[in-house]
């Protein structure tokens, strides 16, 4: 079955709407076919969208000056969602240049075709400094150091919501005529931890990344020390 249809089945199998964050997770994430555990090229020209490590060695450069304010010889950094590779050299690269490498370079890295690609980029450009990067595939127990995760929060499943009446509604994903679409939940949204805006019109629709508050959760509860960077992009506040 191609992704689409896992998807359609999925939605069948619940007889009802899926969550819009549930139905990002099986697009983006699903084992082999999702956007991101899949094959195909994502990063650089030649993929769907350019991120800044990859117009510019400046970005990296920066960040690694940032670290090496933290950093004291016997940290580490930890990335998250490390794409192509290529900020993990830029920031290796400037940290050896300046006499401060750190003692691990952590990669937590899910898709098993991205790891590939990382070792294959910082095995091209700096060689002597491979045997310093380890991959992990799940948060370590404790760390002290540098936390980076660049454009890692806006790719977490989030869940959309639309204001109708006096409340806010879950927008879902639903197959009818074997076709998907959207569908708005029938009981209003509530959760304690969403924190949304009161006076806005009708129709008015957002998102919230739960996933989001529950990876920053966990993030606290295994830094011991150091320094945590969460670099996005998007609207200002009051212009969302």
């Amino acid at each position: 079955m191609n992704l689409e249809e896992i998807i359609k089945n999925t939605i069948i199998q619940k007889a009802g709407p899926i969550g819009f964050d549930e139905f990002m997770d099986l697009a983006l994430y699903y084992p082999a076919q999702g956007y991101y555990s899949g094959g195909a090229q994502k990063f650089g020209e030649q993929g769907d969208f350019i991120t800044a490590p990859e117009t510019s060695d400046l970005f990296g450069f920066c960040l690694a000056r940032q670290c090496m304010q933290v950093l004291d010889g016997n940290n580490s950094i930890l990335e998250f969602g490390a794409g192509s590779g290529i900020l993990a050299t830029q920031i290796l690269f400037e940290l050896g240049r300046l006499n401060n490498l750190p003692e691990k370079y952590y990669i937590l890295e899910l898709s098993a075709e991205l790891k590939q690609r990382q070792k294959e980029t910082i095995n091209k450009i700096l060689p002597e400094l491979l045997d310093r990067v380890v991959w992990l595939t799940t948060f370590p127990e404790h760390f002290s150091g540098v936390v980076i995760a660049n454009e890692v929060l806006d790719a977490m499943p989030a869940k959309r919501l639309i204001k109708k009446q006096t409340s806010f509604v879950e927008l879902g994903v639903d197959c009818k005529d074997n076709q998907l679409q959207w569908q708005i939940f029938d009981q209003p949204y509530i959760d304690d931890k969403a924190l949304l805006p009161n006076e806005v019109e009708q129709g008015y629709t957002t998102e919230i990344n739960l996933r989001a508050m529950a990876w920053i959760e966990s993030l606290s509860d295994i830094v011991e020390q150091g320094l945590v960077l969460l670099i996005d992009y998007g609207m200002g506040r009051d212009e969302y």
